[in-house]
């Protein structure tokens, strides 16, 4: 879709999609942002965006394409990248061996499916000196699980609920 047809989408209550710029205006200085770039050749433009707002520091960039981390940690080296890891990779074997990638190249961390994941896990990628932050995680008692796990963060479509969860434990 080109913009001026996402943009004249209504969400309701005259609430339309915002641009990533103007997602930062509103989040500036509240909240620190969480990227995921899905397409190539953005990489120029999103670390340009990042630098003019000055928000390289409070910011994750994530993808579940390597090789477009990769651009951006030469674009700009202080940038926090984050591997997404897909739900499907597999054994924990072939988990671990896939947050080799993000490990090897001093990324900040790993985002698996946070049921692919286990102590264990998370552990060796502590060791590692990187963080994980599980997605999407909206139901309260997988969102106990992996607090019991010792992740770093977690991505849900259900902020409330992982609010809720996080007042009770």
């Amino acid at each position: 879709m080109k913009l001026r047809e996402i943009k004249a989408i209504d969400l309701g209550q005259g609430e339309n999609i915002p641009t990533l710029l103007e997602l930062i205006q509103i989040a500036k200085g509240k909240i620190g942002l969480q990227c995921e770039v899905k397409a190539q050749s953005f990489s120029r433009a999103l670390v340009e965006l990042l630098t003019k707002e000055n928000l390289i520091e409070n910011s994750i960039i994530s993808s579940f394409m390597f090789k477009e981390l990769l651009k951006l940690q030469k674009l700009e080296s202080d940038l926090k990248l984050a591997l997404l890891i897909p739900p499907d990779i597999g054994s924990s074997q072939k988990l671990l061996n896939y947050s080799q990638k993000a490990i090897s190249n001093n990324f900040y961390a790993v985002h698996p499916y946070f049921n692919s994941i286990n102590e264990d896990y998370v552990k060796i990628i502590h060791k590692n000196d990187l963080l994980v932050n599980v997605w999407t995680v909206n139901e309260e008692s997988d969102i106990q699980k992996v607090l019991n796990m010792n992740v770093d963060g977690i991505i849900s479509d259900d902020v409330e609920r992982v609010k809720k969860v996080l007042t009770q434990s």
